[in-house]
């Protein structure tokens, strides 16, 4: 959390700004009832000026938000029971402790906290308010693959109706200087910032190493942020012009939240493969209109069976749920190295999304072997769904597959157990212990 002194609403250079400005008002004839009303309206224009435009939420309109907001999750959401075991917080039962804390705020900045702290009880990596600050980046983002897949129109509709675009510049003001004035608003989360985390340009994306040996390249990735597609593709190109001259090849995803699948399908796998591989999972999903608006091709392959596998999670048996099979198949492509040494991919606990999407396809495919600490999870699905907020604006993301791990158990809540198990308690640590045993071999 971000938390500063609280300052005053000008700055010492905005307040010498307002002194000049009043200095030249004065020189109005001192009883001109032309110059009192000139400067009544100057006041007027200046002042309008320079504050935010109030959106200053009733409580009746505060209370339709929140349970507008409960509604859609309750009907739709696939967690409640995972975030029960995992967290013993029973999220559906807290409703009127919501709703009080709700109506018990004051002011827009406290209703956004209010609301952002309702969303962070549920404590799940894909479930969190859009950050303003980020709705350029999610609005170019989804409108350039609407593009392409007509699946995402949904999702630019949300960001460009006009209760948002009317009040997104308000929020984004507003909780920019909550946060200078010390407030506790933070938008996101430190657990959902995939955004903020992926896209910092502080170090280069992607790392290369080899063993002392020599025997071992090491190929890390911090993030597979969409917008380092295009940047990263030349060095890995030049990269994997050598790779086969290496006996082993660790990926290491430590530290990687995700991004987007597509990174690791046309950047890695495709480039190196000597074959075709293929993984098989299954999506749970509730059965609502509301899901179909946004995932419809998914109504039409699911079925209302349960798949027998040892581990379904028990709620999947009392929704009225559907399941549709998921397969990834990737071939190499006419630029692949085709290489022929062992692969391994080195993961963490922050491998989350699709960066734990590649270590499913990689493990239950056997394009690698997966060492390292059971992952974060949530890796099979596709992108959280996007609704705004009718009377504030706010956006809300949220999943609404369950992901099912090829044993039946919730990828969110059990994530990706290694092939090899390392004990190292930093990253390098388990790098270094991974090349020991390969090279011991």
């Amino acid at each position: 959390m971000v938390t500063k002194q609280q300052l005053g609403i000008f700055s010492e250079k905005a307040g010498t700004e307002t002194e000049e400005i009043e200095g030249t008002l004065l020189r109005w004839p001192e009883w001109s009832v032309t110059g009192i009303i000139l400067l009544f309206c100057f006041v007027l224009i200046f002042f309008s000026s320079i504050r935010v435009s109030a959106l200053q939420l009733t409580q009746e309109e505060k209370l339709e938000d929140f349970e507008f907001l409960y509604t859609t999750l309750r009907d739709n959401y696939v967690y409640f029971d995972v975030i029960l075991r995992r967290n013993n917080i029973n999220w559906l039962e807290n409703y009127e402790k919501y709703r009080v804390a709700i109506n018990e705020t004051s002011d827009d900045i406290e209703f956004y906290q209010a609301i952002n702290s309702v969303i962070l009880e549920l404590r799940q990596g894909h479930t969190y308010l859009l950050p303003f600050s980020y709705y350029d980046y999610f609005s170019e983002l989804y409108s350039q693959v609407a593009q392409d897949d007509s699946t995402y129109l949904a999702w630019v509709e949300e960001l460009t109706n006009d209760n948002v675009i009317e009040n997104k510049e308000y929020w984004e003001t507003l909780l920019h200087q909550g946060n200078e004035i010390g407030s506790s608003v933070k938008e996101g989360t430190d657990d959902n910032n995939e955004v903020q985390a992926t896209r910092s340009e502080e170090k280069s994306n992607i790392y290369f190493m080899e063993s002392e040996s020599g025997r071992t390249a090491v190929l890390g990735f911090r993030s597979f942020d969409y917008y380092f597609m295009e940047t990263d593709k030349d060095s890995l190109m030049t990269i994997y012009s050598s790779l086969n001259d290496y006996e082993n090849l660790i990926i290491d995803l430590q530290g990687n939240t995700g991004g987007t699948t597509s990174y690791w399908k046309k950047l890695i796998v495709s480039h190196i493969a000597t074959d075709e591989y293929t993984t098989q999972a299954y999506l749970a999903f509730r059965n609502t209109p509301f899901v179909k608006r946004y995932y419809a091709e998914h109504f039409i392959t699911a079925t209302d069976k349960i798949p027998d596998l040892p581990n379904i999670p028990p709620e999947l048996q009392e929704w009225e749920v559907l399941i549709d099979e998921k397969e990834i198949t990737i071939k190499p492509d006419s630029l692949s190295i085709d290489y022929q040494g062992d692969i391994y991919l080195l993961v963490d606990g922050y491998v989350y999304s699709a960066s734990e999407a590649f270590t499913v396809f990689a493990k239950y495919s056997d394009f690698a072997q997966v060492a390292g600490v059971v992952t974060g999870g949530d890796g099979i699905g596709r992108d959280p769904v996007l609704f705004s907020l009718p009377n504030s604006g706010i956006c809300v993301l949220f999943p609404v597959f369950m992901g099912l791990n090829p044993d039946g158990s919730s990828s969110e809540e059990k994530g990706t157990t290694p092939d090899i198990i390392l004990e190292g308690d930093t990253a390098k640590d388990r790098r270094e212990e991974l090349i020991r045993i390969i090279e011991q071999q």
